[in-house]
């Protein structure tokens, strides 16, 4: 795989957070399953109480970075979703 260029999806999101001061509310829940010499991992980013992304990966800085990205469309989406709705806030 080439090395990536740009930030990572983990930055996008710290960086949309900020934004907000919802920083400090981010939290990821873990989870690894199958055997040892082959694991899977499961991520989710969350922002306070709300789930935004989950995703898996071979290990747990795949599964969550896999997940930032998730997070990153929901929240572009959500705030799309209120722009276009007219609410301000």
């Amino acid at each position: 795989m080439p090395p990536r260029s740009g930030p990572t999806n983990r930055t996008v999101l710290h960086n949309l957070l900020q934004e907000t001061g919802d920083q400090g509310n981010l939290t990821w829940e873990d989870e690894q399953s199958g055997p040892q010499h082959q694991p899977e991992w499961k991520s989710k980013a969350l922002v306070g109480d709300v789930e935004y992304g989950e995703a898996t990966g071979a290990n747990k800085n795949q599964a969550r970075e896999n997940a930032a990205g998730e997070a990153v469309k929901a929240i572009l989406a959500d705030r799309a979703e209120r722009a276009a709705g007219g609410n301000v806030g």
